[in-house]
């Protein structure tokens, strides 16, 4: 085949960098380096919209950057209806 060819594998590091590849970084928009998870859902403290209670799908039905887990002012949608 090609005698002088080096194959380097391309692995995405998250930015600023962590040292985490992405495809392992529980949060890899935001610089966790220490890849903190309070609750234990798989969010990283650093992006988690709820870190003090389990909410995997982080949920956030009034947008208002609470998780619905967490949201103590939480309004349906359907009250304006």
């Amino acid at each position: 085949m090609h005698d002088n060819f080096i194959w380097i594998p391309f692995t995405s590091f998250n930015q600023p960098a962590t040292g985490v590849e992405n495809r392992n970084d529980n949060c890899p928009e935001y610089p966790n380096a220490g890849q903190a998870d309070s609750d234990r859902d798989g969010v990283g403290d650093a992006c988690d919209n709820c870190p003090e209670s389990p909410n995997p799908h982080q949920a956030d039905t009034d947008s208002d950057t609470l998780g619905e887990r967490c949201d103590t002012n939480l309004v349906s949608r359907s009250t304006f209806v």
